[in-house]
């Protein structure tokens, strides 16, 4: 029996991942690594078979997982899947731009508990519509894929998004930045305002370091 067939005791499985715009849910659960894997084919059918999809995903323990699934399951119709490894949801827009990709589909349940899971897609440059999505979903549920292949590539651009937020911010100095209490970090205290998986991202503290405030490790 692997993890993804052991569910939460009292845990509401039945309810339906798909959303307006994204998807998100349980994991193991609604969401699994079958529906990544079936959702990705649906997305790179919908696609060119040259087109190039930059993959990403947050800090979730079931993130890399669900982001191979749906990297191979792009890769059996034929795109170029970029897998872009685990980063926050910005660094992940940041890089694809700078990649010139055709999709965007980042693995996150944004502020949902830890124990969900889900994607994010922006296809076209623009963010996925119900329309769209549901178009997706009923190829999912048909299984109407293109049949192909393709190498997947790694790609590493999260040194260039710090540079980019170090240049950006960098006129900053402590004595301009809120007071705070002896004792307190201005990198814990602004973490502290929201739960998203996205503030244990490593690139976090790189920037705030290099710009100069005092922070806590």
């Amino acid at each position: 029996m692997t993890s993804e067939t052991i569910l939460e005791v009292g845990a509401d499985h039945t309810q339906s991942p798909w959303k307006s715009c994204d998807l998100r849910g349980p994991f193991p659960g609604s969401i699994s690594l079958d529906l990544f894997a079936a959702v990705g084919s649906a997305i790179g059918t919908l696609l060119p078979p040259d087109s190039r999809v930059f993959v990403a995903g947050d800090y979730r323990l079931s993130t890399p997982d669900l982001k191979q699934a749906l990297i191979e399951g792009l890769a059996d119709t034929g795109v170029s899947p970029l897998d872009g490894g685990l980063m926050p949801t910005p660094v992940a827009y940041f890089v694809a731009d700078k990649l010139d990709v055709d999709a965007v589909l980042m693995v996150t349940a944004s502020h949902n508990p830890a124990k969900d899971n889900g994607l994010k897609l922006m296809i076209g440059g623009v963010p996925t519509t119900p329309e769209q999505l549901s178009t997706i979903r009923n190829m999912v549920e048909t299984e109407s894929f293109r049949i192909g292949s393709r190498a997947i590539e790694k790609v590493d651009l999260v040194d260039s998004y710090q540079r980019q937020m170090i240049e950006r911010w960098s006129h900053l100095v402590p004595e301009r930045l809120p007071a705070m209490e002896p004792g307190q970090s201005w990198l814990r205290r602004s973490s502290a305002r929201s739960g998203s998986t996205s503030n244990a991202s490593p690139a976090r503290p790189t920037v705030v370091f290099r710009i100069g405030p005092r922070t806590v490790r």
